[in-house]
């Protein structure tokens, strides 16, 4: 019969880089609680990063070949420090830490 010639072909491949090899360096650990947005350098150059922090996915855009960038306004986090762990599209995970501390942004009168 017909489904007796099919024969399944599974073929698995890493679309990632060795795991040892991939950095992550954040650039700006203290964040102003008025414009949070962190930005990380990921090396070597990565398809799509996420941020989780405080059961919340953050998606990140892409700056350069290897910083990323992370606008964390919508999580209203308040003054303190946070962990978060960055998610690459190759399934790679890491774990950082940065800091929320006050600030105002100046304003121009004239």
């Amino acid at each position: 019969t017909l489904e007796e010639t099919l024969v399944p072909i599974i073929t698995i491949s890493s679309s990632c880089i060795i795991s040892k090899s991939i950095s992550i360096n954040v650039l700006n650990y203290e964040l102003p609680n008025y414009k949070p947005c962190l930005k990380i350098e990921i090396t070597p150059e990565s398809g799509m990063a996420t941020l989780k922090v405080l059961n919340e996915y953050v998606l990140g855009k892409k700056i350069d070949n290897t910083v990323w960038e992370f606008n964390l306004k919508d999580l209203n986090l308040s003054v303190g420090e946070y962990t978060g762990t960055i998610e690459l599209s190759c399934g790679y995970k890491s774990s950082i830490t940065f800091k929320i501390i006050k600030g105002y942004e100046e304003e121009e009168y004239f």
